[in-house]
């Protein structure tokens, strides 16, 4: 799941995953060392010296892991691609402001596996879990936008300015807006677990029916269950990305669909790029220290001169870096 133009992202994510962690080796080293202290009755002043020394290494190691393995993008958005980063964001307003959100993990025939008079009549059954859309960034991940994230399972699909970050835990792709494609449409579907506020009921079936669709007389416990009317949304892409959602609200499919299209006509809008040396402030938050990157240096990766944090240099077609 890469394209050409997120290459140089995805080969900065994977290197800095992969490279091990410092802390929880120091972590360990420090107990190891106090445990021996202990086995030979050490005295108390040897203590007194090591807890801040094995406390002071603890927290350099937890600081150099976050600039070794954190990942920083830039972004200068031009006016058109703010206005439609701003729709996006709208859009993901819309999908928090249901009731109810799933992912629909899977879906089977009740044919083959259930006999649907017990199952209220239905002739399919799927697993789903609930999830909130939020925004938020992957780990050891800076961005200076806010970034929309869609929950999927095991998946998060984050919307960047550019692209979207498929982040699994085999791995991470992306997806532009341009392969990305958002078909939604409304769902009958019989809803055993409480009808959410804003879902509209269209009809009603029994938890045990009969050949013509009453309830059957033969069990004493048979009781009503509301058929409700959901919206199924699939983001789909040629590059494997397939993910079903459901939402307790209709028309939530539509609002994002277009989002995702004002997206892709701004990205496609090429611009040209800024010729002056501009400078950013290093990410890190903890030194104020302003760096200077030129025109030309898209794509490369710089460091800042005091804490030594890097920053890969982005543009989607306005200055991203």
């Amino acid at each position: 799941m890469v394209d050409s133009s997120s290459a140089a992202l995805l080969e900065e994510i994977s290197s800095k995953s992969k490279k091990p962690l410092i802390w929880p080796w120091t972590l360990g080293l420090s107990i190891c060392l106090f445990v021996v202290l202990a086995a030979t009755n050490s005295p108390v002043w040897i203590y007194c010296l090591l807890v801040p020394l094995c406390g002071g290494g603890l927290a350099w190691a937890v600081h150099a892991d976050k600039l070794r393995k954190t990942v920083v993008l830039f972004y200068e958005l031009e006016p058109h691609i703010e206005e439609a980063f701003q729709n996006l964001h709208n859009a993901f307003d819309s999908l928090r402001a249901c009731s109810r959100m799933w992912h629909i993990e899977s879906r089977g025939n009740i044919a083959t596996t259930y006999d649907w008079k017990v199952n209220a009549g239905a002739s399919s059954f799927v697993k789903r879990k609930a999830l909130t859309p939020h925004t938020g960034s992957p780990p050891y991940f800076q961005c200076n936008v806010s970034i929309p994230v869609l929950p999927a399972g095991r998946k998060r699909l984050y919307f960047l300015p550019d692209r979207i970050l498929v982040w699994d835990t085999n791995g991470v792709g992306a997806v532009g807006f341009e392969q990305l494609d958002v078909s939604s449409g409304e769902q009958r579907f019989i809803e055993g677990d409480g009808v959410p506020s804003d879902t509209r009921v269209v009809d009603k079936t029994w938890r045990y029916v009969n050949k013509k669709g009453g309830p059957d007389r033969r069990f004493n416990d048979n009781r009503e269950i509301p058929i409700v009317l959901y919206e199924a949304i699939l983001l789909a892409s040629k590059s494997g990305l397939q993910e079903l959602f459901q939402t307790s609200r209709t028309g939530i499919g539509s609002t994002l669909n277009s989002a995702v299209k004002q997206m892709l006509s701004a990205v496609s809008q090429r611009g040209e790029p800024k010729t002056e040396d501009g400078y950013i402030k290093c990410p890190c938050n903890n030194c104020d220290i302003f760096i200077e990157f030129p025109a030309h240096g898209l794509g490369q990766t710089i460091a800042c001169p005091h804490c030594g944090m890097e920053t890969l240099l982005f543009k989607p077609n306005a200055v991203g870096s």
